[in-house]
């Protein structure tokens, strides 16, 4: 075992026997495989950040959930929108065009109000997906807070 997978390795297992995991090195194998580019200390805060997620910290990070939070976390626009809807403020919304959009795609204010909140991470997958749809199709993301003032023309 080289040294960076070694310095990989000690970083990712004492992670992970939160979730009571005692990685081989098989598992770790995949592991470094598809994250062996992340830096130590981002590979921690990856590791760190997702224990403490709410939502998708009761589980055992795979390699893609590790790699989705990064994503997320590289738009703030579709995290700002979905915060904007998972604390109903329906009306912040229709200020951001891919926000609006996506909210329509995966069923509009009524299904979001008739969640439980055990639907809740798989409404926000939908919705990402919908806003990064919305915004390739050209609706316009917010790049400022609804109460800026905008100038004209």
């Amino acid at each position: 075992m080289s040294d960076g997978k070694r310095a990989f390795a000690a970083i990712l297992q004492p992670g992970l026997e939160d979730y009571g995991a005692n990685l081989t090195p098989a598992a770790i194998d995949v592991y470094w495989r598809h994250l062996q580019h992340v830096q130590p200390d981002d590979l921690q805060a990856m590791l760190d950040d997702h224990i403490r997620d709410t939502e998708r910290g009761r589980w055992m990070p795979r390699v893609a959930d590790l790699l989705a939070a990064r994503l997320a976390e590289s738009n703030p626009a579709i995290e700002h929108a979905w915060g904007l809807i998972a604390g109903l403020h329906f009306a912040h919304v229709q200020q951001d065009r891919a926000a609006a959009v996506a909210l329509e795609a995966i069923g509009g204010e009524g299904r979001i109000r008739g969640s439980m909140e055990r639907d809740l991470p798989a409404l926000r997958k939908e919705f990402q997906a919908a806003y990064r749809r919305a915004s390739s199709n050209g609706a316009a993301p917010m790049l400022a807070s609804p109460n800026v003032p905008r100038l004209a023309g």
